[in-house]
């Protein structure tokens, strides 16, 4: 049987990894945060002290670690997260990386992938494809308020900042840009809630994913 994909992409803090996992849970597929991954190789290569500018010793240290493995440190953390954007931008780190995420989808009903390439270069040709977007300002305002519920001690205008860079480094970057593909759903997220942007996505996306599964 065929696996349903189902990509999400977006900016960072849209709220594409909320909505992926809901969207996976109501209609029982895998779900799968592509960005942990990066996060991952972000948390080694800090670990390691690599110098991260370096697409050489970010692979090598891939190599050294085993990237599946359950990692029990905070990986959302605002300096992962930049080191990940960073790293993120190799073409030899992507393509180290992009296989497994393809191989997720072996021997499964369906699977929902939340990244920033996944319409685009890891399944060009999934059966849905969502792009979430949201004013930055209100991404920020999401950022912070989880930071702060977590417990760390930060700045709106630094969130802010790093959120900018981030989108900047994301969208432009010459490998895999963030970017939506031609034949992806846009939602723009920025005065709805997590549970208005569900409702939304279902709406789009139900009769597609109902006469897939009726089809296979």
């Amino acid at each position: 049987m065929k696996c349903f994909v189902m990509a999400i992409d977006g900016v960072a803090a849209s709220g594409k990894g909320t909505l992926s996992k809901k969207l996976a849970a109501h209609y029982g597929f895998d779900y799968l945060d592509t960005g942990v991954i990066y996060r991952k190789v972000a948390f080694y290569a800090l670990k390691d002290a690599i110098d991260i500018n370096d697409p050489a010793s970010v692979v090598a240290c891939i190599d050294r670690h085993d990237i599946s493995a359950n990692i029990n440190e905070p990986l959302h953390t605002e300096q992962i997260s930049s080191t990940a954007s960073v790293i993120g931008a190799h073409k030899e780190v992507r393509n180290a990386l992009n296989q497994a995420q393809r191989d997720f989808a072996q021997g499964k009903k369906g699977v929902v992938m939340d990244g920033r390439d996944i319409g685009t270069i890891i399944f060009p040709d999934a059966d849905l494809k969502l792009f979430i977007i949201a004013d930055v300002e209100v991404r920020a305002e999401r950022r912070f308020k989880q930071l702060q519920k977590e417990g760390k001690q930060v700045i709106f205008d630094e969130v802010l900042k790093n959120l900018r860079e981030r989108d900047e480094r994301d969208t432009h970057r010459k490998v895999a840009p963030t970017v939506a593909a031609d034949d992806a759903i846009v939602i723009d997220t920025s005065n709805l809630n997590a549970d208005a942007v569900l409702e939304l996505a279902i709406s789009l996306s139900h009769k597609t994913i109902m006469d897939s599964l009726k089809a296979a």
